[in-house]
């Protein structure tokens, strides 16, 4: 038989009110609310990382290409070669003129420094071509080559929409500088180059690159 006690204290158990089936239909609609929330910004989170990743590989690949042409330029030398028919070509051979978005864009000789000695390393011959949106570097195991000799070539750059050149030369009789679209003093090397590089989506990205021993 149940003293009042415990039977006052069933009572009030059996009185908390549960959930009902409106709550509950509440409560579940809340959830998926801030499920869908949740999933839309982690979706776009996502994405936003991708093409930031995408940017960022873009970018290095650009400053990696950029920067392999800077040293072609900077060590540019005076040395002419032969081609693989024995005819001369100039040092610099500056082979397109203006905004290029397909075939060969110039040739230079080069001789990069060592890091592992103070001597500076053989010259090599050099070019650099635009294909199918893909800006490559071309160097030949010899100077003057033969119709066998065949470049090593290899792709730095892609994506690319046109690629320009402006040669800076000192124009003697005005006593200034001036750009050229196409470098034709044979006999010279110009002061300086400027790479012009439009990737598509039309970012335009240039950089100035100072000859050594240019002007001469």
């Amino acid at each position: 038989m149940l003293n009042a006690g415990k039977f006052s204290r069933l009572r009030r158990a059996s009185a908390r009110p549960g959930f009902t089936l409106l709550e509950m239909v509440v409560a579940v609609a809340i959830f998926a609310v801030i499920g869908a929330i949740s999933y839309t910004t982690l979706d776009h989170t996502l994405a936003t990382r991708d093409t930031l990743q995408s940017r960022n590989q873009e970018i290095t690949r650009l400053q990696r290409a950029i920067a392999r042409f800077e040293q072609d330029a900077r060590f540019m030398i005076p040395r002419p070669v032969r081609d693989g028919f024995g005819d001369p070509l100039p040092a610099l051979w500056s082979i397109s003129e203006g905004a290029v978005s397909e075939g060969e864009l110039l040739e230079l000789t080069v001789a990069l420094p060592s890091f592992r000695s103070p001597l500076w390393q053989r010259p090599r011959r050099v070019g650099w071509v635009l294909r199918d949106g893909r800006l490559s570097r071309r160097e030949w195991a010899v100077l003057d080559r033969d119709v066998d000799s065949e470049p090593r070539e290899a792709i730095l750059l892609d994506g690319v929409e046109t690629v320009e050149f402006v040669y800076y030369g000192r124009d003697r009789e005005r006593d200034r500088v001036e750009p050229l679209r196409l470098w034709e003093d044979a006999g010279a090397l110009p002061l300086g180059i400027e790479l012009i590089i439009t990737l598509r989506g039309d970012s335009v990205y240039r950089r100035i690159v100072e000859v050594t021993g240019g002007g001469t």
